[in-house]
């Protein structure tokens, strides 16, 4: 994503921040909504190594919708957006929540620092999806786990590009294979109608997922 790209997305996210919540609580939305949080829900039930404590990264957090997702065995939790009006709106609701405006393509917290990351309805807006793979890479701990959604190629999703948004959809074959080229191993695949929700750790040697 060139500086005009990124400067006409933090623009469209500026602009709508006021409405999101709004627009993502519609009767239709709303239930595609729902039925992606259960999804989520169930694949945050599946980590296979749950510390006592530890911190969690939304990455992209938006309104905030994915920060009510986030277990309760997680005692600090981080959040980040590129939006300043949408980490300002969060920051009201959410005041247990660190919340910093950044890039999720270049964040500052240090290596190896987060359990869990969430990184859920940002890909579609990333030309170079590796870029985000790393980072998740670099900030989660070797023990953590992360969640990471993708929108496919599918109608409902061509028909979100009437937005204005630029998105890039991409199959759960093509992210599948991104992941496992940036090291991950998929634990497990959740699809939803514009969602496919990917829980991945680090990749061990001899170890697979059941995806």
């Amino acid at each position: 994503m060139n500086n005009i790209e990124e400067q006409v997305a933090l623009r469209h996210w500026d602009r709508i921040a006021k409405v999101y919540t709004m627009l993502r609580f519609n009767p239709i939305s709303y239930v595609i909504l729902r039925k992606e949080q259960r999804s989520l829900l169930n694949l945050l039930g599946r980590r296979t190594e749950i510390p006592d404590s530890g911190s969690a990264l939304d990455l992209g957090m938006g309104s905030g919708l994915s920060l009510d997702l986030i277990p309760a065995d997680i005692s600090r939790i981080h959040a980040l957006d590129q939006s300043a009006e949408m980490v300002a709106r969060t920051r009201i609701k959410y005041k247990h929540v660190e919340t910093i405006t950044g890039s999720a393509l270049n964040t500052p917290y240090e290596s190896g620092c987060m359990d869990l990351i969430l990184c859920i309805g940002v890909s579609e807006y990333i030309a170079d999806i590796d870029v985000l793979i790393s980072e998740i890479f670099r900030v989660l701990d070797d023990k953590g786990s992360a969640i990471i959604t993708s929108s496919s190629p599918n109608i409902l999703n061509h028909i979100r590009k009437i937005s204005g948004h630029k998105l890039y959809l991409r199959s759960d074959i093509e992210m599948s294979e991104r992941l496992s080229a940036g090291d991950f191993n998929i634990v497990r695949i959740s699809r939803t109608l514009i969602q496919d929700q990917f829980l991945i750790q680090k990749l061990k040697d001899g170890i697979t997922g059941s995806a």
